[in-house]
């Protein structure tokens, strides 16, 4: 079978062109994942801070527990207590949801389940609820 080299130039073409498109559509999942991730991690340095100011940034306005969590700078200390360091352990994205395991000296230990569901704000990727086993601290 002879196949012709303008053939054998569009078809090359062809694939390059697929693989370009599979490429460009995975780098921004890729993207989004990374920003999701990012925001997440964001805000527990921010639970981990002496004062804790800035993890409501982190918070979608959309979320139920917005103006709760807002209004009351104390909101993080029945779930998460200023003397304890807390890490989320393998952060894994599926779709709108960051979920990994959180640990704690005393309150997380053993690990549990946490899932944080993200909402995009503008461009920034926020949390739009948390649980974690049970718990529900952004509801």
């Amino acid at each position: 079978m002879h196949i012709n080299k303008k053939k054998s130039g569009l078809i090359a073409v062809a694939a390059l062109l697929a693989l370009a498109l599979t490429v460009a559509i995975s780098g921004c999942s890729i993207l989004e994942d990374g920003a999701k991730t990012a925001a997440v991690e964001n805000f527990m340095d921010q639970l981990n801070s002496s004062t804790r100011a800035g993890a409501q940034d982190y918070i979608h306005p959309d979320s139920d527990a917005y103006d709760q969590i807002n209004n009351s700078p104390e909101y993080w200390d029945s779930y998460f207590p200023a003397d304890e360091t807390f890490t989320l352990i393998a952060p894994l994205v599926s779709g709108d949801e960051v979920s990994g395991q959180m640990s704690s000296e005393t309150t997380y230990s053993p690990a549990e389940e946490a899932t944080f569901t993200m909402a995009d704000d503008g461009g920034s990727w926020k949390i739009m609820s948390l649980t974690i086993g049970d718990l529900n601290p952004i509801p």
